[in-house]
């Protein structure tokens, strides 16, 4: 039984993180050269910015806050990212699923069509993608279990 509790609470500290909890996204929008792409994301960069997620709990009127990622296409047809902290629903939508179909509050941000929407729920989260977390998570999980076993 004590190795049930000893998973369970090692698991949830990696995975158990509250929507509500969440702080701080990147901010940025740029084109594939920019500071802001997926390919050349810098966080050193004065291009990237601080998304307050508490604005978005006070804007919206929610407690439930993700860090977003959306790629699209420009007018001239290249890529452009954009990155911030936003509501996790608009009215009772899922925000990507939103954007992708609404496309007004892309097209503030320059992107006429979407390609991918990515959200997170810990702060900065939206940076450039990293499985090192999860894979020590699970690291983490597998040794608790095998040294309870054994």
């Amino acid at each position: 039984m004590n190795w049930v509790l000893v998973f369970v609470a090692s698991s949830s500290l990696f995975f158990g993180s509250s929507l509500a909890d969440l702080k701080a996204c990147y901010g940025c929008s740029g084109g594939n050269n920019s500071a802001c792409a997926s390919n050349t994301f810098n966080t050193s960069s004065e291009e990237i910015y601080i998304s307050d997620c508490l604005k978005v709990y006070h804007l919206y009127n929610t407690t439930e806050a993700v860090c977003l990622k959306v790629v699209g296409w420009s007018d001239d047809d290249s890529n452009i990212v954009q990155r911030s902290c936003a509501p996790k629903t608009v009215g009772d939508t899922e925000v990507c699923e939103y954007l992708t179909k609404n496309n007004t509050y892309t097209q503030l941000y320059g992107i006429n069509g979407t390609t991918t929407c990515n959200t997170c729920t810990s702060d900065y989260c939206n940076g450039s993608t990293s499985h090192l977390g999860s894979a020590f998570a699970l690291f983490l999980s597998i040794f608790t279990i095998w040294h309870v076993i054994y």
